[in-house]
Formats: C-alpha cells, structure tokens, sequence
C-alpha cells in the first residue's frame, strides 16, 4: 500500500470510531495531524479486535497476529508496506520509544485475560498502556517530548479515559464483561455488580458516581496547566477535545448520574460552541 492509500484508510477509521478525535485533530498542523491520523488507525485495529470479536479465542488470535506483524515489521526492509511500516517509519522520525508500542500492546492483551481491578492503582497500571503512553507518543509528535509536560499529558489520558469508563460502565460489563472501577471504592460507597446489573441509580450509587467524577475533574484541572503552555497551534485542538470529555461528565451530572437509560455525549450545537470559545480561550 502507497502512504496515501494507508493514510486515507486511517482516516476512515478515525470518522468511523473516534468522530470528535477526528474533528479535533484536523486543526493541527499537517505533519502533526497525519501521524495522529496514522497513530489512532494503528492503536484503533487491535482495540477493536479485543473489543468487537465475541469469540475468546478468535480474540487472543487476531491479537497475536497483529503484534507478531508488528514485531516483524521493519522500516526499509518489507516490501509489503501496510500501515505497521508506516507507523514505524513515523516511530522513527519523532524519536518515540520502543517501550509506547510494547506497554499499549500489553494493554489489550489484559483486555482479554482480565476483566476487574481491584484498586485505582491497578487500574493506573492498565492505564497507562491503554491511555497514558498515547498521550505521550503524541508529545513526541508534537516535538515537546520532555519529562515536565509528563505530569500533564498522563493526567489528560487518565481523565480521558475514567471519562469514558464512568458513561459506558453498563455496556462494557454486558457487552465485554468487563468492570473497570475499582472494585474497593465500589464496596466503599456500597454498591457491586448488582447495581450494575438492575441499572440501579439510588443514593448508594449516585455517590459513587460523585466521587469519581470529582477524581475527573481533579485530572482534568492538572492537564490544563500542561495544556495551556502548548504552542497555540497545538493547544487549539487540544482544547476542543478536552473540552468535549468535560462535556460527557456534565450530561451525566445533568442525567441525575443516570449512566443507564443513553450513552451520554453532547449535542451538535455544544459542540460547535466549544469549538469557538477554544479559539480565544
């Protein structure tokens, strides 16, 4: 495949599973928005194939199979130039570490082995494969790959993802069996698997929603310190997507903490909304 056919491709992916990623990176510069283009495609296969694939075996299969191509994957040594190439190429030229790759595979290895953590800090663990070394990779992207913006892009990734985690708890435990939240806090505000099941929103839950909304927000307040100091061109869409996972955490808010009638988002109209006010603010 041509870099264009694989980019084209990628962004197909992007529309298809990550529509408000997709809008938000087209604000950056070129160079910076095909890599995340290319990177998002690349992180997006195997998560589908932990996620999308109902059968256990057929899961571990698929998923053996792409970190065997990407092991295998050599820059200037493979005719066959499919996306694996294309990333390692851009791995190369942006400096990122080996490690990035390794860990965010290992993470969708534990998709499929494990299915609860415990304690936060198990879920950070899991974390920082799934969400963390992304945030990095794209420091790497940017060119800002140094240890004083860490702090900020792994606290974005994290609020990110908790974001997503605390509006699809009922589906990925009935969909994919899993249950992110830390089982210890669930017992501390007196909720478990039941409530999940009966899509349960008494008092019990509705705190411990509260809870790990506040743990959100104390993410997001620590990543906009980071964001904030980007170059314009850079923190302009960052802003946007930030912004919009707020956004999520003020539906479910609104909704009572009611996570299990809809999958929250927002509407069109806020979205173009923030979209303007990121420009000046």
């Amino acid at each position: 495949m041509t870099y264009k056919e694989v980019l084209e491709y990628s962004i197909s992916i992007t529309k298809r599973y990550g529509v408000s990623y997709y809008r938000a990176t087209t604000f950056f510069p070129r160079s910076v928005r095909e890599s995340v283009f290319l990177y998002y495609a690349w992180t997006r296969i195997p998560d589908e194939y932990v996620d999308a694939e109902e059968n256990q075996d057929k899961k571990l299969e698929l998923l053996t199979d792409w970190v065997s191509d990407w092991n295998q994957t050599v820059p200037g040594e493979r005719d066959s130039k499919d996306i694996h190439w294309y990333i390692k190429k851009t791995f190369e030229e942006y400096s990122v570490p080996e490690s990035y790759s390794k860990d965010f595979l290992q993470a969708m290895s534990q998709d499929i082995s494990q299915s609860e953590y415990q304690t936060y800090s198990d879920l950070e663990k899991y974390m920082h494969g799934s969400a963390v070394v992304v945030g990095l990779t794209m420091l790497c992207f940017f060119g800002l790959h140094e240890e004083k913006r860490f702090q900020s892009a792994r606290a974005l990734a994290e609020a990110m993802q908790l974001t997503n985690f605390l509006r699809d708890i009922r589906e990925d435990y009935e969909i994919l069996g899993r249950i992110y939240m830390p089982q210890d806090e669930m017992k501390k505000f007196g909720v478990d698997l039941h409530n999940i099941k009966q899509a349960d929103n008494g008092e019990h839950w509705k705190h411990f929603m509260k809870y790990q909304i506040a743990r959100c927000r104390d993410l997001y307040a620590k990543a906009w310190a980071g964001i904030e100091e980007l170059p314009w061109k850079l923190k302009f869409p960052i802003r946007i997507a930030t912004r919009k996972y707020e956004g999520i955490l003020e539906e479910i808010e609104k909704a009572g903490y009611d996570i299990w009638s809809k999958k929250h988002s927002m509407s069109s109209m806020k979205k173009k909304i923030i979209t303007i006010k990121s420009i000046f603010i």
